[in-house]
């Protein structure tokens, strides 16, 4: 399952964290992108600094092939 994030608080950055360490990857098998409009919310901070796709736009996140979870 390809999923996007929107939303990217601190519960989000939480997911990201148990993501990472693999504890998630029997439900979301890979994550395509996280999205919010605050370039400095922890998640998408979280994410940038591992090289995931970030976006402040849904409709652009939205626009990668694949996606089946938001």
């Amino acid at each position: 399952m390809k999923a996007v994030f929107v939303g990217a608080g601190p519960g989000c950055r939480a997911v990201l964290e148990l993501y990472e360490e693999g504890r998630l990857s029997f439900f979301l098998p890979e994550i395509l992108a996280v999205v919010d409009v605050d370039v400095d919310a922890p998640g998408l901070r979280f994410a940038r600094e591992r090289g995931w796709r970030t976006f402040t736009s849904i409709e652009d996140a939205l626009s990668l092939p694949g996606v089946e979870l938001v």
